[in-house]
């Protein structure tokens, strides 16, 4: 399965991704796949725009991993020589009985430019979920560059994996 949409922070979609398999325990995993790439955006607009966006995909592998893969970034600020600027991400997941775990953020190099040209970028965050339905949310915090005061946005992208 293939899609490439971008979300908005104010837009949560959800989207069925993977069912689930038993295993040899009777505990319910996730199906081993991936789904992508998909697209989160955040923007501020103060007296200046300031844009981020952030292709990833994910991929559920051995049953109880999900597990996201960078694939570009762009950012957009009024400042478009400076690179210094973050892109940053971590995975949440919460289960229907409430149960929630989350991965340490993944912290991008100090030294994203932020001059509105898609860049590669190829981090890797993993989360072990070891129930399911679950909720998966991967934030993405956008820091941008500037010379006083830097500027965040938060972009969302809310799954469910059965």
């Amino acid at each position: 399965m293939s899609r490439s949409v971008f979300r908005n922070v104010s837009c949560l979609a959800l989207l069925a991704l993977a069912a689930p398999s038993m295993a040899l325990g009777g505990e319910s995993v996730l199906r081993s796949g991936t789904i992508g790439p998909v697209a989160v955006r955040c923007s501020i607009q103060n007296i200046y725009y300031y844009q981020g966006d952030f292709e990833f995909t994910y991929v559920i592998y051995d049953g109880v991993f999900v597990q996201i893969r960078g694939d570009r970034y762009r950012m957009r600020a009024p400042s478009t020589d400076r690179h210094k600027a973050n892109v940053d991400f971590r995975i949440q997941a919460w289960s229907a009985d409430g149960r929630f775990k989350e991965s340490e953020w993944v912290r991008s190099p100090d030294a994203m430019r932020q001059d509105n040209v898609w860049h590669a970028y190829h981090p890797v965050g993993d989360l072990r979920i070891d129930f399911a339905p679950v909720k998966v949310n991967v934030q993405t915090l956008f820091t941008f560059d500037q010379q006083l005061t830097d500027h965040s946005c938060l972009a969302n992208d809310d799954t469910v994996l059965e």
